[in-house]
């Protein structure tokens, strides 16, 4: 048994699944457990944070924080090894009540889109973690720096998500502009 999605499905690239309805599109699931629960794969310790996970192309990304800073991971989904970390910030709050990341990661064409604690958005290449570009949002737009720091909460970045790869366009522009 593995977490990767059947040949032709679409996994599940971002928060809310492929639709943005919470709903799978797999068929032939369980229609109940066993008594003892579902067999455990395998697991692997992330550390502090609030990300849910996101499968496709037989991986799993997340985003979790360690004492050593906040991270985009990426694991293998048949075995759970690390296939490799990205740190994009500092750590948020570690010793407060709600300590690190909040947002879920997005996959789109190869990459992976994941925003920090403190506004900014990073897009990354989904096979190396390579980091492609960052935008701080809060900074760029004023009226984004106080949804930044009152939406710190993973529905409020939804929307963020997808408008990703909108904003990887009008970077692309905002460059060749100047």
């Amino acid at each position: 048994s593995s977490l990767a999605p059947a040949a032709g499905a679409p996994g599940w690239p971002h928060a809310r699944g492929p639709d943005w309805t919470g709903q799978s599109p797999e068929t032939a699931l369980a229609d109940e457990w066993p008594a003892a629960g579902p067999p455990v794969l395998w697991t692997f310790p992330l550390g502090q944070g609030y990300s849910a996970l996101i499968a496709c192309g037989g991986r799993v990304f997340t985003q979790a924080q360690t004492p050593l800073g906040q991270f985009a991971s990426a694991l293998d989904a048949t075995t759970g090894r690390r296939l490799w970390a990205t740190r994009y910030d500092d750590p948020f709050d570690p010793e407060g009540h709600w300590p690190g990341p909040r947002a879920t990661p997005t996959f789109a064409q190869g990459r992976l889109y994941v925003a920090g604690t403190d506004g900014a958005l990073h897009c990354l290449d989904a096979d190396s973690g390579r980091r492609l570009w960052s935008a701080d949002l809060a900074a760029r737009w004023e009226g984004a720096r106080r949804a930044a720091e009152g939406a710190r909460t993973h529905a409020d970045k939804a929307a963020a998500w997808r408008m990703a790869p909108e904003v990887e366009r009008a970077e692309r522009e905002a460059e060749q502009a100047f």
